[in-house]
């Protein structure tokens, strides 16, 4: 079997695992969840955080990632990344629901609206730079990501 063949259903059975509110057995320091509607996006970014060491879990169903976030301990992940604009429940309400089950739970919003200064004034507890614009770089997210996850 191929490393690619093999990585593939490593990840197949991650999701299975997820879907069943388990918690797949191979777990680092960092747990990151992200909750993107548009697969390749949800996929560059798993796949971005994952060489850098994170443990990430994607939804592409705002929902299902609510689900997910309240079936689990609340302290489970560490950080969300999370699309403004999905169908159902959007980004916001989804960040109104994850606060709701964990209040400190680290949040940072993707966006390729440019509504930065609209939503800080609308969440006062959220900075400026924890808003990132698409399209994403490599670099951003990662240093945007270690800068909120260590920071107290």
């Amino acid at each position: 079997m191929t490393e690619s063949k093999e990585k593939q259903l490593n990840n197949q059975k991650e999701q299975a695992e997820l879907q069943q509110g388990q918690v797949p057995e191979k777990r680092l320091k960092y747990n990151i969840l992200v909750v993107e509607d548009e697969p390749d996006l949800n996929n560059t970014y798993q796949l971005i955080l994952q060489e850098e060491g994170y443990n990430v879990d994607t939804f592409t169903d705002p929902y299902a990632a609510l689900g997910r976030v309240a079936k689990i301990d609340p302290s489970y992940y560490t950080l969300i990344l999370l699309e403004i604009r999905m169908p159902g429940l959007n980004g916001l309400q989804l960040y109104y629901r994850i606060k709701a089950i964990n209040h400190n739970i680290k949040i940072i919003f993707i966006t390729a609206l440019d509504i930065a200064k609209e939503l800080i004034s609308i969440l006062t507890d959220m900075p400026l730079d924890f808003i990132i614009r698409k399209p994403v770089d490599r670099i951003l997210i990662t240093n945007t990501v270690k800068r909120l996850i260590t920071s107290s």
